[in-house]
């Protein structure tokens, strides 16, 4: 009798544990998809900042005048940002499973364009913010992408360049801006 009694004690604890483990799992499984989505959310929402810092520092520096300049640390958890020195533009990428605008859609946030594209994987989309100075500012850099942190020197040459395109009007001189690592 007191055989069984110590058999059926190991077998209960044996089951419990297991159940244990069993709730932790659903609960996992059901969690981890929502903390994804939340951490995604919270890059995109710190990676918008860094481009307003991008943004306020190049427009102080190209107000300043020739010889003014800024290091300024960008700052980037995910994703990939871009320069495209010919249209003077700089664009962020991340594929994330959070939608945090209108899929297919651009979404003009300051002077961010925010885009959302749904990708063939179910439920992943590419998430872009893109910003450019086509016609205002010429951006010269060297640098072709950046990611993770870095450290980024912005000035005014003090040169003017002249922008002939059609879609900017009349030809007009515009401020050269230099980006590259400090």
């Amino acid at each position: 009798m007191k055989n069984k009694k110590g058999v059926s004690v190991w077998v209960s604890a044996v089951l419990y544990f297991g159940i244990g483990i069993l709730i932790i799992g659903i609960i996992l499984a059901a969690g981890m998809p929502v903390v994804d989505r939340v951490r995604d959310k919270n890059i995109a929402t710190q990676t918008k900042t860094v481009f307003y810092t991008f943004d306020k520092v190049i427009k102080d520096v190209a107000k300043e005048g020739g010889g003014s300049q800024r290091i300024m640390t960008a700052d980037l958890k995910k994703g990939v940002l871009t320069f495209n020195q010919s249209a003077d533009t700089m664009r962020w990428n991340y594929q994330t499973k959070a939608i945090l605008t209108e899929p297919n859609t651009t979404v003009k946030e300051g002077p961010i364009n925010i885009t959302t594209l749904a990708m063939p994987a179910k439920g992943m989309y590419n998430l872009t913010y893109a910003m450019g100075y086509h016609c205002n500012l010429k951006i010269n850099t060297t640098l072709e992408s950046i990611s993770g942190t870095r450290e980024l020197l912005v000035y005014n040459t003090g040169s003017l360049y002249e922008s002939t395109d059609p879609a900017c009007g009349s030809p007009k001189n515009v401020t050269t801006i230099v980006i590259k690592e400090a």
